[in-house]
């Protein structure tokens, strides 16, 4: 919702000044209080899935565009992107390698940095960080269940996950505490972030398998957007398919990034998986 009224707001008025575009979005997110429902769906993030749902599958394909921060963001975390892979990939139950199931994560990583509305108005992108941080501290102070970057999941997933305990990576000492931590904080630190994602994107594969599902790339994509892996209910969701063609630009670049992550830890001796 929030990201909706900037762009509203931003083509209305031609160019807007970023001061009153603040102080509009900041109306919005106190009136948030108003409708606390901790970590359930509310009107804001039902109002967002709604217009997503409608108006995403006309589109065209867009160009490929990857913000630079989330490139170097990528660059950065591609070691511990491997890692991951090898704690939450069952190749058994995948069919997948670790470096396949890592390309998935990075194609999801690289198609939830913006949104379709930015494929169609590229100068809205001025105002993605600024919503993405506004969603984050609504969720914090309000309880609600906005998405959250950089892996675009929300509090009740991460709560899901965090009740099943699938985190089981060692972080680092200066990492949040994963106990103490709420869903908000671990989703907004890139290397928990990147845990939690590939837990999610383990659920989907286990899904896929208890259902006798062959698991597939666009099995796991439609798990991460809609939380479906069956094949009829992928084929018949124009929004889920739009999603995955989306993301399938991402393909080959996230193939490569997987690669010189998996180059990168062999050239470390004694790396652990």
């Amino acid at each position: 919702m929030l990201y909706y009224t900037i762009v509203l707001y931003h083509a209305t008025t031609g160019h807007g000044e970023l001061s009153t575009v603040r102080a509009l979005v900041n109306l919005i997110v106190a009136t948030l209080m108003l409708l606390n429902a901790p970590h359930a769906t509310t009107p804001g993030t039902s109002f967002t899935t709604t217009i997503s749902g409608v108006v995403a599958p006309y589109l065209p394909l867009p160009t490929p565009y990857i913000r630079p921060q989330v490139a170097q963001l990528v660059h950065a975390q591609r070691q511990h992107i491997i890692q991951v892979a090898h704690t939450y990939n069952h190749p058994a139950l995948s069919g997948l390698s670790h470096e396949e199931f890592a390309s998935i994560l990075i194609m999801i990583l690289y198609t939830e940095h913006h949104g379709w509305l930015e494929d169609v108005v590229p100068t809205v992108r001025t105002f993605t960080p600024l919503y993405q941080d506004l969603q984050a501290l609504s969720n914090q102070h309000f309880g609600t269940n906005f998405s959250v970057w950089p892996a675009n999941l929300r509090p009740s997933v991460i709560e899901e996950i965090r009740a099943e305990q699938r985190i089981t990576t060692a972080l680092p000492s200066n990492a949040y505490d994963i106990q103490s931590s709420t869903s908000t904080d671990l989703a907004t630190n890139p290397t928990t972030a990147i845990e939690l994602l590939a837990a999610n994107m383990a659920r989907g594969v286990q899904r896929a398998h208890n259902a006798g599902i062959p698991v597939t790339t666009a099995s796991i994509l439609a798990w991460h957007n809609a939380g479906i892996v069956e094949p009829h209910s992928i084929a018949t969701n124009r929004s889920v398919q739009h999603y995955i063609n989306r993301a399938l630009i991402y393909h080959a670049l996230a193939q490569l990034d997987a690669h010189e992550g998996v180059a990168c830890q062999q050239s470390v001796p004694n790396a652990a998986y």
